[in-house]
């Protein structure tokens, strides 16, 4: 799970630095966002393994994990 907006490192330069490490690179990552993303991967992000917005919901996450543990 990766929050776009986080304090040191966003999760922009966050998903840039684990697609450039090869030990981590294929790690499916869902993106969260309570701002001006919602509805909407923010560019950069398109392939992740999907997006939720915060507050995020129970049922909508086990979806999106269930998809890639199957």
């Amino acid at each position: 799970l990766l929050d776009i907006r986080m304090p040191v490192m966003d999760g922009r330069k966050f998903r840039e630095a684990q697609k450039a490490n090869p030990n981590c690179a294929d790690i499916p990552v869902i993106v969260f966002s309570a701002g001006n993303e919602i509805n909407a991967l923010p560019a950069g992000m398109e392939d992740t393994a999907g997006f939720l917005s915060k507050p995020i919901h129970i049922d909508d996450l086990l979806a999106s994990i269930k998809l890639f543990t199957h």
